[in-house]
């Protein structure tokens, strides 16, 4: 404040983002999703409560809101597919919490050569479980939204690399698998105006991650790789 009267100071970054990102963008943009949320741990601001901060009840809220505004057969079925699916989540209070940018795509990133020199876009940024950013960016790399299985070798290189500037405590990697479903029913959400209720590209996402499995998602993405005997 300066007389009564409110300003800011801004710094220009120079950077671009990029469209063809290579390895070591990739590396470069887990890292710092990783160091965020190690600097965010534990962190709520007062403005918490006025912010979209995605959990169970927000989800819940918006599916309710979104079928009510469609209001058909298919929208109402969606719903209802929705709060079970919502209602099988495995989410402990005591999952850590913190603020995650939730939109960690190249698109917000500014690059200098080959170097990440800023994040940009926090207009999406809320208080929620601390892997949200994590699931994020797997599912950026290992499931694009041209096939309906997740690229699990992939998947697995995100995790570790993150894993390489944050640990996960074993409860977050054992709920890991909860979060992402999370994610998804949010991206249902987003866009429950598409498909029908039983055909619908979300749904089929969700359930493939269900055949998956809780134990085999969590062994391909933190099992130490077993070496071949010769």
């Amino acid at each position: 404040m300066y007389r009564n009267k409110p300003y800011v100071l801004f710094e220009f970054l120079e950077g671009h983002p990029i469209e063809h990102p290579n390895a070591q963008h990739w590396r470069q943009l887990v890292q710092k999703a990783a160091e965020l949320q190690a600097l965010m741990q534990d962190y709520y601001s007062r403005y918490t409560p006025y912010r979209w901060n995605y959990g169970p009840n927000l989800c819940h809220a918006l599916a309710r809101a979104e079928a009510a505004r469609i209001d058909t057969p298919s929208a109402r079925a969606k719903y209802v597919w929705l709060m079970r699916e919502l209602a099988a989540l495995d989410l402990p209070p005591s999952l850590p919490k913190g603020i995650c940018h939730c939109d960690f795509h190249f698109s917000n990133m500014l690059f200098r050569g080959d170097e990440l020199v800023a994040v940009l876009d926090f207009d999406d940024a809320n208080h929620t479980f601390l892997q949200f950013d994590l699931v994020g960016l797997v599912e950026c790399w290992a499931w694009p939204h041209t096939v309906d299985s997740l690229d699990i070798s992939k998947a697995r290189s995100v995790v570790q690399e993150y894993l390489k500037h944050r640990a996960l405590s074993p409860l977050e990697q054992h709920h890991l698998y909860d979060v992402y479903k999370l994610s998804i029913l949010f991206d249902c959400v987003w866009y429950f105006h598409r498909g029908s209720a039983d055909n619908w590209y979300e749904r089929r996402k969700l359930e493939a991650l269900k055949r998956l499995g809780r134990q085999q998602f969590y062994d391909e993405l933190f099992r130490p790789e077993q070496s071949g005997v010769s």
